[in-house]
C-alpha cells in the first residue's frame, strides 16, 4: 500500500487536548462544585492537575483502531512538556508506546536569524521534511490559537477548535463561572473531529497513485474543492479583520483582530456589513471588560 495514503493529525496541547492547572491554582479544582468535577476527567501529575478534554478517549480509541492515521503533538512550550503530556496520555488513555509520531515543542520551530523570534509558528513544512510520507495532501493541525494557523503555510491544513478552558484561557487561572464551566463539561468538538477524520481519510484512500503524485505537495486537505467533496462546507468559517477562511469546530476565541464574520457581513463597506459587525463586536468586548472590572 502507498504510504502516502495515510493521514497525519497534529495536535496543539494546552486548551486543545487538555487544560493544565498548576499547583498554584490547584485550589480552584479542589473547590469545584462536585457535580461539575465528577463530569470532568482529571489526572494528578507532579502535584498539578491535568483536565482531559471531553471525548478524548473516544477520539484516541478511534486513532488507535485506525492504522492509517498517525498523531503528533506540537506545543509552544518546551519539548520536554510535550513528552511529559504524551506519557500522561499514553498511560491514562491506554495508548501503545509508539502511538505518537512525534512530540515537539518550541525548540522545533524555525527562528529568524535577524530577530531570533519564531518566523512561522508550527510551520507544517517541518513535518513534511521530517516525515516524507506526509505533506499538504494528508496532514492537518488542530489548534485553539488562530495565530498558529492563519499564515499561508498552515491555513488550508488546519482546524481551529474551541478552547477547552474550565478555568479560563489566561495563564492566570480563575473561576470563570458556572455557565462557562458547563460549556467545558458539555464540550462535543472531539465527536465532530472523529467525523472529519473519517471523511478526510476516505478522501485520501479514494485517490489513485496518479492523483496523489499530482496533488501530494500542492493540494491542501482543506481547499474549498476538497471541503465540498467531503461534505464539510458548513464548518468553513470566514474571519476578519483580514479576511481568512478556516475549518472550525465550536466557538473559537475571538479578539478585535480576529472575528467570525457572518455571511451577510462579508462586504465590508456596505451598510450593516463588516464595519457594522466589527463596531458591534468592539462594543461587546468593551461591555465584557466593564463587567469584569466591576
Amino acid at each position: 500500500m502507498d504510504e502516502r495514503k495515510k493521514l497525519c493529525v497534529v495536535f496543539d496541547i494546552d486548551e486543545t487536548l487538555i487544560h493544565f492547572v498548576s499547583k498554584t491554582y490547584k485550589s480552584l479544582w479542589e473547590g469545584l462544585d462536585p457535580q461539575i468535577k465528577n463530569n470532568l476527567r482529571a489526572v494528578e501529575y507532579n502535584n498539578n492537575i491535568i483536565i482531559l478534554r471531553p471525548h478524548i478517549q473516544e477520539l484516541f480509541n478511534f486513532f488507535k483502531q485506525t492504522p492509517n492515521i498517525r498523531v503528533g503533538l506540537w506545543t509552544y512550550s518546551e519539548r520536554e512538556y510535550s513528552e511529559d503530556i504524551a506519557n500522561v496520555l499514553k498511560k491514562e488513555l491506554q495508548l501503545p508506546d509508539d502511538f505518537f509520531l512525534f512530540t515537539w515543542g518550541a525548540e522545533d520551530m524555525d527562528v529568524s536569524e535577524d530577530s531570533e523570534e519564531i518566523e512561522l509558528p508550527k510551520d507544517l513544512r517541518k513535518v513534511y521534511r521530517t516525515f516524507t510520507n506526509f505533506n499538504k495532501f494528508n496532514t492537518f493541525l488542530v489548534d485553539d490559537l488562530y495565530g498558529n494557523l492563519k499564515h499561508e503555510v498552515n491555513v488550508q491544513n488546519c482546524i481551529l477548535i474551541q478552547p477547552f478552558a474550565p478555568f479560563g484561557t489566561s495563564k492566570v487561572r480563575v473561576n470563570i463561572g458556572p455557565e462557562e464551566l458547563l460549556m467545558s463539561v458539555n464540550n462535543e468538538e472531539f465527536i465532530g473531529l472523529i467525523d472529519i477524520c473519517k471523511k478526510v481519510l476516505k478522501d485520501i484512500l479514494g485517490c489513485d497513485v496518479e492523483d496523489i503524485n499530482e496533488a501530494f505537495t500542492t493540494d491542501p486537505v482543506f481547499t474549498e474543492k476538497r471541503i465540498k467533496r467531503m461534505g464539510l462546507l458548513s464548518l468553513l468559517k470566514t474571519y476578519a479583520v483580514q479576511f481568512i477562511k478556516m475549518l472550525t469546530l465550536g466557538q473559537p476565541r475571538e479578539t478585535p483582530n480576529f472575528i467570525m464574520v457572518q455571511p451577510q457581513n462579508y462586504l465590508p463597506f456596505k451598510k450593516g456589513g463588516f464595519k457594522s459587525h466589527y463596531k458591534n463586536y468592539k462594543n461587546k468586548i468593551t461591555r465584557k471588560k466593564r463587567k469584569y472590572l466591576k
